[in-house]
């Protein structure tokens, strides 16, 4: 039985009728994941129930589409369901639909900030949302549990551990991942889906974030940026920058990997990992950001050559503390 206290949302999830699930833009497999679970989940129980995007879908992760995700708002829902998902500004251009829901709950493991919607359960220390809906559904009713939901729910799982390999994993990840297997869950598939099966373009765009990476503190930070203007030279997707930044970290001395990447211009997206010491959410909540000890992420609203001066000047003072830990 679990210690988490799902009694509200387990109320307002069986007192509803009709269900948007929201989850952030440039999703991830835990975003993904956790999502299309509890959307067939809710279906299951006879509630209509669809996960609203703002974006496409990650190529990688179209395994994940189950007929659940939709573009346009199917009905006037009576529930708004936040996974992976704390704070208003990463629902963008949805905040609107979200809010016109009469009942607003949140699902995630990241600190939630302005004022985000209650209830919630918000656990920082989960290794990711899917092990939290894996845990709501096994309180809630575990003969819902199916082969595609335990498919869903083991790529939420494996993709936020990195693997299993960030030291937010715990034990509870892998006891979950290993009742996903015995329900079905299609393990080597997934893994195949996610880590090896990667475009051209893409792996093209983790070079030129080598190529041009950056290197502070004595090799310990690598820095570096992809922009508009790359995307289009490589015919290259926005998603594709998203495993350059691990690729950096895995570099020989590197304890943290920081990527700008252009979304629009003068704008970029900060990205940080940390290898295994570095707070890096320390760096980001100075660029309007925040997330976990080892991965979180900012915005930094200027042209190249500024965003790299800004983010340059904090890793360097960041540095100080990359030397008390050698």
């Amino acid at each position: 039985m679990s210690n988490r206290n799902w009694g509200p949302i387990i109320d307002m999830i069986k007192g509803s009728r009709r269900v948007l699930i929201f989850t952030h833009t440039n999703m991830d497999g835990d975003a993904a994941g956790s999502a299309a679970a509890l959307c067939l989940v809710l279906r299951k129980m006879g509630r209509e129930a669809w996960v609203l995007l703002e974006d496409k879908m990650p190529d990688y992760l179209s395994f994940l589409d189950l007929g659940v995700f939709c573009s346009q708002v199917p009905y006037d829902q009576d529930l708004s369901i936040a996974v992976d998902l704390g704070s208003w500004d990463r629902l963008e251009k949805r905040v609107d639909i979200f809010r016109k829901a009469p009942a607003m709950l949140v699902i995630d493991h990241h600190m939630p900030s302005g004022g985000f919607c209650e209830p919630c359960l918000v656990e920082p220390t989960a290794s990711s949302a899917g092990l939290l809906v894996f845990d709501l559904i096994k309180t809630m009713d575990p003969g819902l549990m199916d082969r595609d939901i335990a498919n869903a729910l083991y790529t939420a799982i494996l993709t936020d551990t990195g693997g299993f390999k960030y030291d937010s994993t715990g034990a509870e990840s892998f006891h979950a991942a290993a009742e996903l297997v015995e329900l079905g869950a299609e393990y080597s598939k997934i893994a195949t889906e996610v880590f090896d099966n990667k475009p051209l373009a893409q792996l093209k765009v983790d070079a030129l974030a080598l190529e041009r990476a950056e290197f502070l503190a004595e090799g310990r930070i690598a820095m570096s940026y992809i922009t508009l203007a790359d995307l289009e030279a490589l015919e290259a997707l926005p998603e594709y920058c998203e495993n350059a930044i691990n690729v950096m970290r895995s570099i020989e001395g590197v304890e943290v990997a920081a990527l700008l990447k252009e979304r629009k211009p003068g704008s970029f997206k900060l990205s940080l990992r940390a290898k295994e010491y570095a707070d890096v959410r320390s760096i980001a909540v100075q660029f309007a950001g925040g997330g976990h000890l080892r991965a979180a992420g900012g915005q930094i609203d200027l042209p190249l050559e500024g965003a790299c001066e800004a983010l340059r000047g904090v890793l360097d003072a960041f540095s100080a503390s990359l030397r008390e830990n050698i």
